[in-house]
């Protein structure tokens, strides 16, 4: 007997039972899991075209816009922490999160942008960079949940007693990161 099953998580696993010539039985449960997310970043609330890795953003602006997504459209997604920095350590002395367990917005101005697409998260922070690097490095935490709301960020995504416990049986989680040259008069120059 072979069985394939699929949640709603979208994490698979697989059990098989044979039996053997003398009535002994043997069976096996094998898995698989995978949750995939990307974050690009973009010039304009449009969400359009994302800035490569490395470049420059096209136009001034005064806000940068980030799009964090699920590559499963069955997905619901959240944030759980963002961090920018100078260089590509995340611990870096200088670096700074703009998105916290408690939302915290700090000098950046997070703002969410509503979006229809549980497997899509869409932020804005003002235009920013680094004093002493031309270089800036995003980290984001995504989190995979069961149901919405999730995350931890914005009232229509914040996590109620029983979700958290959920969250924490699930522990599903990718940190994402990218990088762009920061912008030639960013609105907040960061230490």
């Amino acid at each position: 007997v072979s069985c394939t099953c699929e949640s709603l998580l979208r994490s698979s696993a697989m059990g098989q039972i044979r039996t053997a010539p003398l009535g002994e039985w043997s069976g096996g449960i094998a898995g698989s899991f995978e949750f995939r997310v990307a974050l690009t970043i973009h010039s304009t609330d449009a969400f359009e075209s994302s800035i490569s890795a490395g470049d420059l953003p096209p136009a001034p602006s005064q806000r940068m816009y980030l799009q964090i997504a699920s590559l499963d459209a069955a997905d619901s997604i959240g944030l759980t922490r963002c961090v920018a920095s100078p260089t590509s350590k995340i611990d870096d002395p200088y670096a700074v999160g703009f998105l916290s367990v408690g939302c915290l917005a700090g000098p950046l101005d997070l703002q969410t942008h509503s979006e229809s697409e549980m497997h899509v998260v869409r932020i804005s922070v003002l235009s920013f960079g680094f004093a002493a690097s031309d270089d800036v490095f995003v980290w984001c935490e995504a989190l995979r949940c069961a149901a919405q709301p999730c995350g931890e960020c914005g009232s229509e995504r914040r996590l109620s007693e029983d979700a958290h416990i959920a969250r924490r049986l699930q522990g599903d989680r990718q940190l994402l990161q990218s990088w762009f040259r920061a912008p030639p008069s960013p609105q907040v120059v960061l230490p």
